[in-house]
């Protein structure tokens, strides 16, 4: 049975925040790494869960779109260079 994909990231905290963290995983009984990812999911669902930040990311997707159209129809990004 094949594993599933893994990303590999890096963060920084403050110290206090990273003593913070270890003290709730520790009291939670679960490594670092899982509170870590508990924190994220919690995060992210709670973004796809807001109206605001989903216009946000629509917004997002069009001005993106618009630009890769310019790309793929091979056309200038501005007169100016």
């Amino acid at each position: 049975m094949a594993e599933p994909s893994v990303k590999v990231m890096t963060i920084r905290l403050p110290a206090e925040l990273a003593e913070e963290l270890e003290i709730v995983a520790r009291v939670d009984d679960r490594p670092i790494v899982e509170a870590i990812r508990v924190a994220i999911a919690e995060y992210t669902a709670a973004r796809r869960a807001d109206t605001a930040f989903r216009r946000r990311v629509r917004a997002r997707i069009e001005a993106d779109y618009q630009i890769l159209q310019r790309f793929a129809e091979g056309g200038a990004t501005s007169d100016h260079i």
